[in-house]
């Protein structure tokens, strides 16, 4: 119960003095779309200086640009890019600060 509780789309209701989840209406870009690895992968190029609005125009292949888009939909879900894909600079630095990439980013994922 605690596990599906944490979904963006859940929300806990209690019925007749019982524990109970309900769905929640969602649409599909609040669920993650690529593995960690393709999401830490755009994540170093944004830190090296991609812009991540701009994925559309930087890529030509079709694959690579769905594939790079999918990975900024993750890291919307984050919270390292916002709404309109700008970059929250303070936890771009915090993620290259840290000594453990991943380990940052399974903490980022578990306070959103």
């Amino acid at each position: 119960m605690a596990l599906f509780n944490e979904l963006p789309f859940v929300e806990q209701t209690v019925k007749d003095n019982r524990t109970a989840i309900k769905l929640k209406e969602y649409t599909t870009d609040q669920l993650p779309e690529v593995s960690l690895e393709q999401c830490i992968s755009l994540l170093n190029e944004i830190v090296e200086g991609t812009d991540p609005v701009n994925i559309t125009k930087i890529y030509k292949e079709d694959n690579i640009k769905r594939l790079k888009s999918r990975a900024r939909q993750g890291l919307k879900l984050l919270g390292i890019l916002n709404n309109t894909f700008q970059v929250d600079v303070n936890l771009i630095e915090k993620y290259k600060n840290s000594q453990n990439k991943k380990a940052f980013i399974k903490e980022l994922n578990i306070t959103v």
